[in-house]
């Protein structure tokens, strides 16, 4: 710019000084060049084609995949100076330089593919974000955004977050079948006696045999179906405030959601999991197939805005008769001292 600013003002004085034909056409094609920069760079939004991502959206969270990036140019000039500004907050690239710039040649295509690693769980744009052209003359540059930006579904690593938080005898009594009686029924396992053990669980029979006292233990008892209302924030467009932190704590609450399932998947007890969007929906997880499908639609299921839903208390109170025993809700500001809270009908 300097530069330019520098020649404009020596064509000036040459036309003050001397007139004529050649310090005229100097002087307006110096003037006219920001108008021609103007106009390539113009051009080059219009000649630019930009493709990113795999073909599938579903990845894991932390976990490195080829991210490949193909720049076309499609018109009849060159593309002299081209930089791609990526997203850094939410994704991570292994070898990729973000200083590097481009030149593309007419009707040139680029292809390459960096390493790329998303960093939380949940459904939101990664790769290149903006575009930064400048003109041949590097007078002017331009940003713009990229046209189709790739977004991730991005599935939370599966752990056992959920062993250390959650109780199963604290939900069975929780969840216990308000028809079941409350006297314990007796199974056909057997265990040493122990101190309080009542007298009538005695299995004189066997403890004659064996020489020790053994004690008959109780069935589990009778559960109401389990059934989890998720209740997440509404994400919205992603331009409020802090962003960020929306993000990571739809992370940790998919990360708990996913860990909960498997919890439970574990212990060979289904779980029915409603969630809202424009209606309360519903998914069963009572085996591994359909945990395995639950944890890859998860991240899908939750990242839209919830602006629309119904209220979840309305809904309980339309659909509920009295009679389906308590609802676990999984609210996602829980606390990790507490993260289920029991809701009765």
């Amino acid at each position: 710019m300097r530069i330019y600013l520098l020649l404009l003002i020596l064509s000036l004085v040459w036309v003050s000084l001397q007139g004529g034909l050649l310090p005229y056409l100097t002087f307006y094609t110096i003037l006219m060049i920001p108008v021609g920069s103007a106009a390539y760079l113009f051009y080059v939004c219009k000649a630019l084609r930009f493709y990113q991502g795999p073909s599938s959206h579903l990845v894991t969270r932390s976990e490195g995949f080829t991210f490949p990036i193909v720049l076309e140019n499609t018109g009849p000039l060159p593309i002299v100076s081209l930089r791609l500004i990526m997203e850094k907050e939410l994704c991570s690239f292994l070898n990729f330089d973000n200083g590097r710039t481009w030149s593309l040649n007419p009707g040139a295509r680029l292809e390459f593919a960096p390493e790329m690693a998303c960093l939380f769980a949940g459904a939101y744009p990664v790769g290149a974000k903006q575009f930064v052209i400048r003109d041949c003359f590097g007078l002017f540059s331009y940003t713009g955004r990229i046209p189709m930006p790739w977004r991730a579904a991005v599935r939370p690593q599966i752990t056992d977050r959920a062993d250390a938080l959650l109780d199963m005898d604290q939900i069975r009594t929780a969840m216990e079948l308000k028809s079941a009686s409350r006297e314990s029924i007796l199974g056909s396992d057997l265990r040493e006696y122990q101190n309080g053990d009542s007298l009538r669980h005695i299995h004189w029979k066997n403890s004659a045999r064996s020489g020790t006292l053994l004690v008959r233990c109780p069935e589990p008892r009778q559960m109401e179906q389990i059934r989890i209302l998720l209740l997440p924030e509404a994400m919205g467009n992603g331009d409020g405030p802090d962003p960020l932190s929306r993000i990571r704590r739809r992370d940790h609450f998919l990360e708990l959601i996913v860990s909960i399932a498997n919890y439970f998947c574990r212990q060979n007890q289904s779980v029915i999991f409603w969630y809202p969007q424009e209606e309360m929906l519903e998914t069963v997880v009572d085996s591994y197939e359909n945990f395995q499908e639950f944890y890859e639609r998860i991240p899908d299921l939750l990242s839209g805005s919830d602006e629309n839903a119904p209220d979840w208390k309305t809904w309980l109170s339309a659909r509920g008769t009295g009679e389906d025993g308590p609802i676990l809700l999984l609210n996602e500001k829980y606390t990790d001292e507490n993260p289920l809270t029991v809701y009765h009908l």
